[in-house]
């Protein structure tokens, strides 16, 4: 039996899958992308006592790899949950 809540994400989801995957992958990367910048900026702030003027002049480009590594990866993984999600969700109201 398919909850209201299912049906309602299922609107949803088919709603976020209709967009193009490159799409998907590259809005939703570049966010996680870089939320990932700033937590390691400010892991590095923290705990590591660098400080803020140091990370823009010698630690740029470790940030910027970061964000080119985690953006496309966490857009392929987010856009992969979603089809498993509704995969799941389609196969439910089949068997009810």
């Amino acid at each position: 039996m398919v909850t209201k809540k299912e049906v309602k994400n299922l609107a949803r989801i088919e709603k976020v899958l209709a967009m193009p995957k490159w799409k998907f992958i590259l809005g939703f990367g570049l966010i996680s992308g870089i939320i990932a910048v700033i937590v390691s900026a400010l892991i590095d702030m923290l705990f590591f006592q660098i400080k803020f003027a140091d990370i823009f002049s010698n630690r740029i480009w470790q940030y910027i790899i970061t964000a080119a590594i985690v953006c496309p990866l966490a857009g392929f993984i987010m856009h992969r949950s979603y089809q498993k999600e509704y995969k799941r969700i389609k196969d439910k109201m089949g068997v009810s």
